[in-house]
This record gives C-alpha cells, structure tokens and sequence, in this order.
C-alpha cells in the first residue's frame, strides 16, 4: 500500500515536471543559422541593451531590429551612436558615452 502511494506522487510529479517542460519550451523562438553567424558580440550586446532603455524600446524589439539589419552601430571617439532605421518614420538614435 505505502509503494502505492510513493509510486503515485512520483508519477503525478513527474507528469507536473513534464507538462512545465512543455510550457516553457513553447514559448522558446527558433533562431536560424544566419542569426548565429550575425551574432552580435558581448560589447554590442551591451551597446544594444543601453540603446534600447535610452530609446524605450525592449530589448528583443531591438534584437529584432538588429537581426533585420535596420541597427547600426557607429564607434567614434567617446560616443557611440546607435541608429535603429524603422519603416514608419524617421529613425531612432541613440548617442552613448563609450564606456563599453
């Protein structure tokens, strides 16, 4: 009787392990292999990240952007400026100390 009960917790954690497995994989995006190669570096990443809480964007939205090829990202001197190029308007820039 007592391995019965033991045998039934494991199952139904199992099952609740399991099913939150597939929760959190669901929502997982794909990236294709022309994203891996276009990876931006570690320093850009940050550029990226302050870039975007400058210009009120998340940060996937710029990743987006980013992958898209609409970011560019110019190095010169102390600043870096970040140009996000969107199809309704101008585009958005944000200039940064280059602390990176």
């Amino acid at each position: 009787m007592k391995r019965t009960w033991i045998f039934t917790a494991l199952f139904f954690c199992g099952l609740v392990s399991f099913s939150g497995l597939q929760a959190s994989t669901s929502n997982a995006k794909v990236v294709s292999s022309q994203q891996l190669l276009t990876a931006p570096s570690l320093v850009e990443l940050e550029i990226l990240r302050a870039a975007a809480k400058q210009l009120d964007m998340s940060f996937s939205d710029i990743m987006e952007h980013y992958y898209n090829d609409n970011v560019t990202i110019d190095r010169s001197g102390t600043m870096v400026i970040v140009t996000v190029s969107i199809t309704e308007g101008t585009p958005l820039i944000a200039s940064l100390e280059d602390n990176f």
